[in-house]
């Protein structure tokens, strides 16, 4: 006998073809999902600062899987997540522009289908997916990323129904203690991190430290104190590879032809490029001011390299400071150009436990172990809230 499979409905806040961070998870987790036992739909919208997905890799991992795109309804307000007051103010707004976003809610409703659960990246965007499941799961993919006095406060107004009202379950990160205690009063909760797809090839490098950043061009990952906290260093014939595309790529650019030395900024990279910088590489140098599970450095981990990056990202990352696979930095150029130096003269260290950190990271974040964990959480929920 056919067993019925469960109508899933993955919702991100971006087009698929944008490859940040959300858009990876989706690529990874979609690409390795169980069609035997999942009938997928992604909603995806009409927002992207630029193409970082090709299209051929696109549909490449999303075989069989039915994508239908709608109207972001906030794609007028993004610069508003740049900063903790702007970004409060819209989620206190978020409701009447989900009301007011006709295009997208009548998008939405041309798809009659009914779905066993709808999973969401951003969450507000429950209200648009009200009628089209009993089961709706919220994450942490853009909130919740810390014990934060703002995300303690968030937390309190979710559990006591101000927001987020008809979700049931939130999918929370690692090390958002405090933050799960209040959630949990009022929520399903359940804590997974985002996979990695990435196949390992361990290099024992030689010569001078090779380091690399992989990520957005932005100012909220701190490439602004990237460049200026390299240039201070001043560390004789270690490299800096920089991958990615953003608003700050110029800045870059600029400060190459300014003398800021050994900087080979590559900008988009296919997943080939991208693997192959990562196994050539040793160091990997995240000065974000804010994220929440960044799957570039759960990929730079798997691959064996040693994590510089900012206290923002402690609680997600205790496990690995514990173990010595992960140094924290304060978010000043001086303090990262100190902790560039300090890797500097380290790096044999560094490299002979490059096997210990891909092997337990690969066990942790590798895609076959979380894509297994996931697909049963989901059918554990069908079968609870069904």
């Amino acid at each position: 006998m056919e067993v019925k499979k469960i109508k899933l409905a993955i919702v991100i806040p971006s087009s698929i073809d944008m490859g940040g961070g959300v858009e990876r998870w989706v690529i990874n987790i979609l690409g390795a999902i169980n069609k035997d036992a999942f009938d997928v739909t992604l909603f995806d919208t009409d927002f992207f600062d630029m193409k970082r997905f090709k299209t051929e890799f696109i549909e490449n991992k999303l075989q069989g899987i039915r994508r239908i795109r709608f109207r972001s309804p906030d794609s007028k307000f993004r610069f508003m997540r740049e900063t903790v007051l702007l970004s409060i103010i819209l989620d206190i707004l978020m409701p009447l522009i989900l009301k007011l976003s006709s295009t997208s809610q009548n998008q939405i409703k041309a798809d009659r289908d009914h779905y066993d659960l709808v999973y969401l990246a951003r969450n507000s965007y429950w209200r648009l997916f009200k009628g089209k499941t009993d089961l709706l799961v919220g994450s942490s993919h853009a909130i919740f990323s810390s014990d934060s006095k703002k995300n303690l406060l968030f937390s309190r107004l979710v559990a006591a129904g101000f927001f987020l009202r008809k979700i049931k379950v939130l999918h929370v990160y690692q090390g958002r203690d405090k933050v799960t205690e209040i959630l949990k009063r009022t929520k399903d909760l359940f804590e997974l991190p985002n996979p990695v797809s990435i196949t390992v090839n361990i290099q024992q490098n030689q010569g001078p430290a090779k380091f690399l950043f992989v990520g957005r061009l932005e100012k909220y990952k701190g490439i602004d104190l990237l460049l200026e906290a390299w240039k201070k260093s001043n560390v004789n014939n270690s490299t800096l590879t920089i991958i990615g595309a953003g608003s700050m790529k110029e800045a870059i650019e600029s400060s190459i032809s300014n003398g800021n030395k050994n900087i080979n900024f590559l900008g988009i990279a296919d997943d080939k490029e991208l693997f192959e910088e990562y196994e050539k590489s040793d160091i990997f140098l995240y000065p974000t001011r804010w994220d929440s599970l960044p799957t570039t450095i759960l990929e730079a981990l798997c691959s064996g390299l040693y994590i510089l990056t900012s206290e923002s990202l402690m609680p997600s990352f205790k496990e690995e400071y514990k173990r010595k696979y992960l140094e924290f930095f304060k978010i000043t150029s001086d303090d990262i150009s100190n902790k560039i130096k300090y890797a500097v003269d380290n790096i044999q260290k560094f490299r002979k436990i490059r096997n210990d950190i891909s092997s337990y990271s690969m066990n942790k974040y590798g895609i076959d172990s979380v894509e297994k964990k996931f697909e049963k959480i989901l059918t554990d929920l069908v079968e609870k809230y069904g």
